[in-house]
């Protein structure tokens, strides 16, 4: 079985998605669509322009599904298919899946952004990587008094690989208290505020409202949602589940451990950089895992995917 994963803000860099543009028609039609909606072209963004939430969703998204249209347009998918998500990348997931539809998506990602920017400027936050510390021992400390309320469990990335986020002044004394306790390394995020904490409360509200009249679609096949760390299965209106998703942690592993108990042997990841293919491999070492980010990756992919079928 395959899923296919799209990656969340953070992996974007300047000049993504240009050659893949250069190289594939499909995805040239991507980019092309998001232009209309958008009014202007991610394919121009520069580094300045990426540090700005707002283009950073955007142009992380657009490249994604441009990948993603550029290999299905090579090698079709198949029909035992999932989809899975990184934050921002769940919404990837949800359009590539057919769930939402592309430019609403897109228009709805501007707002969303627009929201998240509003909160940081409320609240100080900020967002730590702990590296080396098993789950539970990160969990037991932000139980401690001085961090109720204040530091949140964000990112469950990988087995020893969790995020924290919050109050910006709690968060770093946090970080410190852990790497005292035996984290290897911590690692402040450049993000601009706490994201997937309550300190987005007020942002994932106004995203409710604006999504009121949002009406998901069938769709195809799997989508493994990360609030959960199992299957999407309408539990939450959509407009909920995306408001949700902003103040829930993060539950990468579990949801790929889960991928993996259905059958998934192999991992694509579409749009920019191979974050997610890293945390795959850090579980799933013997697994099949592939990308596509440029028009060298569609082409190694591809011919993967040919020679050895899916």
């Amino acid at each position: 079985m395959t899923a296919y994963l799209y990656a969340g803000q953070g992996a974007q860099y300047p000049g993504m998605g240009r050659d893949l543009a250069a190289a594939s028609p499909a995805a040239a039609a991507v980019f092309g669509r998001a232009a209309d909606t958008l009014g202007y072209d991610v394919l121009e963004l520069d580094a300045d322009d990426l540090r700005r939430t707002d283009r950073a969703q955007t142009a992380t998204f657009v490249h994604s599904l441009a990948a993603d249209a550029a290999l299905r347009a090579l090698c079709p998918a198949p029909e035992n298919l999932a989809y899975a998500g990184f934050s921002l990348g769940e919404w990837s997931a949800l359009t590539a899946a057919g769930i939402l539809d592309f430019t609403s998506a897109l228009r709805l990602l501007q707002l969303r952004a627009e929201f998240m920017d509003a909160a940081c400027q409320d609240s100080a936050g900020a967002m730590v990587a702990v590296l080396g510390l098993e789950d539970e021992m990160i969990l037991a400390e932000l139980c401690d008094e001085r961090w109720v309320d204040t530091v949140f469990p964000a990112n469950f990335n990988a087995p020893g690989q969790l995020v924290i986020s919050g109050h910006e002044t709690e968060v770093l004394a946090a970080a410190e208290v852990l790497q005292s306790r035996g984290a290897r390394r911590t690692v402040r995020l450049d993000v601009a505020g706490a994201f997937h904490s309550p300190l987005m409360a007020g942002a994932a509200e106004r995203l409710r409202e604006a999504a009121a009249g949002l009406e998901p679609q069938a769709g195809r096949g799997l989508v493994m949602s990360s609030v959960y760390g199992e299957p999407l299965d309408g539990r939450d209106s959509l407009p909920d589940y995306l408001a949700r998703q902003m103040t829930s942690p993060v539950r990468w592993s579990t949801a790929v451990r889960n991928l993996e108990r259905r059958g998934v042997d192999t991992w694509i990841e579409l749009g920019p950089g191979t974050v997610l293919s890293g945390l795959v491999r850090r579980q799933f070492r013997r697994h099949r895992i592939l990308h596509v980010d440029d028009a060298a990756s569609l082409e190694q992919t591809v011919e993967a995917l040919n020679v050895t079928g899916l």
